[in-house]
């Protein structure tokens, strides 16, 4: 199997292909074939995956695959960028950043996101949290509701008469 370049602080991942087309916060990647008639590692809908940036590795989440337009028998995907992983001077050396300052280029190869990635990505990552329950595509990873980032921003609680809306805050 291919290895792909290293994330952040990370060894190196296998290669699912590369970014042919950016659009905005969407990606379209074209897959990389492996053995005759297959796709290695091929990713599914709601799979997270990482393509490399100037600034460090972008996340996006796969929402389309299917076959490339132009009559090829490529494999492609289409993913939205959700944020990006970028290095920090503190302790655990990297965070992640929702939205995306630096876009992947044409070119780039993508590979899955890990449960590293992932996690920081979507875990609490040592701040006050309710669990929600776990994530779709990590059921290892509990699905957690930062309270501070939730309340500390404008927030409103709406309801009709005696649904509660003073017991909550």
């Amino acid at each position: 199997m291919q290895e792909g370049v290293a994330s952040i602080g990370q060894e190196p991942r296998p290669i699912l292909g590369e970014v042919v087309a950016v659009a905005g916060p969407n990606l379209r990647v074209r897959l990389a074939r492996g053995a005759p008639g297959g796709v290695q590692s091929a990713p599914m809908i709601g799979n997270a995956i990482i393509a490399p940036t100037s600034e460090g590795d972008s996340i996006a989440l796969v929402y389309a695959i299917g076959r490339s337009d132009d009559g090829a028998e490529d494999v492609v995907l289409e993913a939205q960028l959700i944020g990006e992983i970028v290095p920090v001077a503190d302790a655990a050396g990297r965070a992640f950043r929702r939205g995306v300052s630096r876009y992947p280029s044409i070119g780039a190869l993508v590979s899955p996101a890990g449960n590293d990635a992932i996690e920081l990505a979507f875990g609490a990552q040592g701040r006050v949290g309710v669990r929600l329950g776990a994530l779709r595509i990590n059921r290892a990873i509990p699905a957690m509701l930062d309270l501070d980032r939730l309340v500390g921003q404008h927030f409103a609680v709406l309801g009709s008469t005696g649904t509660g809306k003073s017991c909550t805050t």
